[in-house]
């Protein structure tokens, strides 16, 4: 018995000891495993499996595809095993095969990066950050309202509520607020976060923390599914850090404040250690009917010499998820650009942002200018606010706050930036839009995403306005991700109309590109009216496929014009990049967004090695266009001809949405502020005017009286706003909102004051009647009791 307890033992240290061991990574290498596609589903998968002396391992969902292992195979190897997948593949039950390869795949951060190694550096000392004084700026100024939460870093998020604590330009944030005062935190909303684990025992994250939403694919040996990250090593802080973006906790003293502070967040542990395709494709279907949103913050390396596109399984995962997630309505993958700006990388050149069925984001700066790590290209759908420089370094070489996030062991960063501080922030900001709609699809929220979106710098001189009056620009996509307006757009939004494909078969060409020549080629998309199953008016993503041969793949830049005259840069030249390879590639654009496509394309094919001493040959084999868009059922755009907006108007659109962002329209979380108040039961007490609401609350706290009921009699609603007959209640229940947020403001402050037990002045109203802290506790619970009134009333439908 002794003998079996000792090596019981032994099998569970070693067992640890394996997990926690960091592995050895080889990227390229071969390993034992084969995607394989049949024709008649699983039983024959098992007889090809069982006549070619494999065992299936895993199957991939719904996707129709099985891992396949070899037990003469070795599990890492440089060399293909071609005998067993030609043997696979010439079976004729067989549809496809593919050995599995381990995929180099970056965390797309600054601070960690260990392919860019930046010059910035880990800041221990949080008060020796630049801040700029905010002496006598009052919760509600022209920067908008604030919510006072107690969080230490709260006043440092800027980019939540920028009133130039950073040193950038007041105003230039997300718009998060207003949608928080209206409920909208994320309740409801499940967000899972595919990178290299969360460290989800944080005091921050705890409480959101979503087993069910979690896996650990690092560990095969891990039987909780745990995606806790190996601590040893710092780098694996990233995914901690992309989920207190999103989630961590508000007003419990900690860290700072996700976007989504109520939503649920999972964590999938998947780069700290070997990554294949069967890997990728697992993680973004994992529970795919339970997860809302997928946050995405890594890719192919960003080195300006890496073009590579997601292998069969993964690009299958992303399109079953976008039909098949969510119930049908879609899953939603967020994906971050890249930080290879400072390499001339182009996230053209990156399959994953290119995917139509990804949300691809990028980063500004406090200041609404692109930072030096940011890269260019037309798929680039919107930028958020995530810090950095428009050069490498700090300015005035003072440390500056970035996004304050999680950090392992329950430790908090200030420094988190780049594309993949980005991606979390826009993933939270959509779980806002979907707690605000559940019914939206994936493309809904691409499109309320294009329509919400603000010009940040009207200095910027790479704006373009499309034939269908978008603002585009192939450094910000369609602009500044505004959650506010988001929000206010999804609780009125139609579905927009399935989704509509017209494309063309691939056209041989067969033409030389000589050095430093273009050659221009064509194609009539005249059949997207006529075709049927292939109607559209309104475009969404448009995509070229291309085939070509060239001796320095880095010097070929590719244009396309669509027929009513926006151009696209779909691929820009890349210095770095000497391969000899050639191009075989799928390039997408989203600056064509809402046009007509009938007419002719054209495509422009250069070499343009900005040296004219080297000379390159190429060779375009063939190319292919493909269009995805909607036809009828939706409020038609006007069709005009695209312009390059000078900085007068510029200005003028930037001034008219920032406007529009200030003035948001929200209704109550579960309620309407058009709730029919003359039908509720409740109605009784409101039929003399606001004095039965007077007498109703006459014996609660004095400051109800002398500051909620002000606002009442200020408006003089008694006489204005109530009518005996004719049931006029939108003025009443735009009051009723109006009391039920300054009830809220007072009990933050009550909170406020609970963590200082000294007697302050708050928001200009001294609240020391009660001194002893019991006493303001139970004047708390007053106010929340006030508090649930309101929204009853609010709620009330009979």
């Amino acid at each position: 018995m002794k003998a079996c307890l000792t090596v019981w033992v032994v099998l569970v240290v070693c067992t640890c000891l394996f997990h926690a061991s960091p592995v050895q990574v080889d990227f390229g290498d071969y390993v034992n495993g084969f995607l394989v596609e049949v024709e008649n589903g699983e039983e024959e998968a098992k007889e090809v499996a069982r006549s070619h002396g494999f065992q299936i391992d895993d199957k991939l969902g719904n996707l129709g595809l099985y891992l396949f292992v070899h037990d003469d195979v070795p599990g890492r190897s440089k060399r293909s095993a071609d005998s067993h997948v030609n043997r696979l593949k010439d079976d004729i039950r067989v549809k496809f095969v593919e050995q599995q390869q381990i995929l180099k795949r970056e965390k797309r951060s600054i601070t960690y990066d260990k392919q860019n190694e930046l010059p910035i550096r880990e800041v221990e000392d949080n008060s020796v950050f630049y801040r700029v004084a905010q002496d006598g700026l009052s919760r509600k100024s022209e920067f908008g309202e604030d919510m006072g939460y107690n969080d230490e870093y709260y006043p440092d998020q800027w980019y939540i509520r920028n009133t130039g604590q950073s040193g950038g330009v007041p105003g230039l944030d997300m718009n998060v607020v207003p949608a928080w005062k209206r409920g909208m935190t994320g309740k409801g909303v499940i967000v899972t976060i595919m990178d290299d684990g969360i460290d989800h025992e944080h005091p921050d994250l705890k409480n959101r923390y979503d087993q069910r939403a979690s896996a650990d694919f690092d560990d095969k040996y891990d039987r909780m599914d745990d995606p806790m990250p190996d601590k040893r090593d710092k780098s694996n802080s990233h995914g901690t850090r992309c989920a207190g973006e999103v989630a961590a906790e508000a007003d419990n003293g900690i860290c700072g404040v996700g976007i989504a502070h109520e939503c649920s967040i999972g964590g999938i542990r998947l780069l700290d250690g070997k990554v294949t395709d069967h890997m990728e494709a697992k993680a973004l279907q994992h529970e795919n009917q339970y997860v809302d949103i997928y946050s995405a913050s890594w890719g192919p390396t960003d080195d300006g010499a890496t073009m590579e596109q997601p292998r069969e399984g993964t690009v299958r995962a992303l399109a079953d998820g976008a039909q098949n997630g969510r119930g049908g309505k879609g899953s939603i993958f967020v994906w971050a650009t890249g930080n290879g700006g400072d390499y001339d990388d182009d996230c053209s050149a990156d399959g994953y942002v290119s995917n139509v069925h990804t949300l691809s984001v990028g980063s500004l700066n406090d200041r609404g200018e692109m930072p030096y790590f940011m890269e260019v290209c037309s798929s680039t759908m919107i930028v958020v606010p995530s810090g950095g420089e428009t050069y490498p370094g700090e300015q005035n070489g003072e440390p500056k706050i970035k996004v304050v996030s999680t950090d392992l062991n329950g430790k908090c960063t200030l420094t988190f930036e780049g594309t993949s501080a980005a991606a979390p922030l826009a993933a939270g900001c959509i779980a806002l839009v979907l707690q605000a709609n559940p019914e939206l699809t994936w493309r809904d929220v691409q499109h309320i995403t294009v329509e919400a979106a603000r010009i940040p710098n009207v200095d910027d001189e790479s704006w373009k306005i499309n034939a269908a009056n978008y603002h585009t620009s192939h450094k910000y996509g369609f602009g500044l991700m505004d959650c506010g307006y988001m929000v206010e757009l999804a609780q009125k939004w139609k579905n927009v109309p399935d989704q509509q494909i017209c494309s063309t078969d691939l056209q041989t060409v067969n033409r030389y590109i000589s050095s430093n020549q273009c050659e221009i080629f064509r194609i009539d998309m005249s059949q997207c009216h006529d075709k049927t199953g292939e109607q559209i008016d309104q475009l969404e993503h448009t995509q070229i496929n291309i085939i070509m041969d060239h001796t320095r793949r880095g010097d070929v830049q590719l244009i396309l014009k669509s027929p009513k005259g926006t151009v696209s840069e779909m691929l820009s030249p890349r210095p770095r990049d000497n391969s000899k390879e050639g191009i075989e590639f799928t390039f997408t654009t989203i600056h064509n967004w809402g046009e007509d496509p009938v007419g002719t394309w054209e495509l422009q094919v250069c070499d343009n090695p900005g040296n004219s001493s080297r000379k390159n040959r190429g060779k375009l084999h063939s190319w292919s266009l493909k269009l995805y868009g909607t036809a009828g059922n939706r409020q038609s755009r006007e069709q005009t001809h695209p312009y390059t907006p000078d900085k007068k108007k510029r200005q003028e659109i930037m001034n008219n949405e920032k406007k529009r962002s200030l003035n948001v329209d929200i209704a109550r979380e579960n309620g309407s502020p058009s709730v029919n108040i003359k039908e509720s039961p409740r109605h009784r007490d409101f039929k003399n005017g606001w004095k039965g609401a007077a007498d109703r609350w006459a014996g609660f706290p004095s400051v109800i009286q002398n500051r909620g009921l002000a606002v009442l009699k200020k408006k003089k609603t008694s006489d204005r706003n109530i009518k005996k007959e004719s049931g006029d209640v939108d003025d009443v229940n735009d009051l009723l909102d109006e009391l039920a947020d300054e009830v809220e403001v007072l009990i933050r402050e009550k909170n406020t004051q609970n963590n200082d037990v000294k007697n302050r002045n708050v928001d200009g109203y001294v609240m020391d009647d009660e001194p002893d802290l019991r006493n303001r506790n139970n004047e708390r619970q007053n106010l929340n009791e006030v508090l649930e009134e309101i929204l009853d009333i609010l709620e009330s439908e009979d």
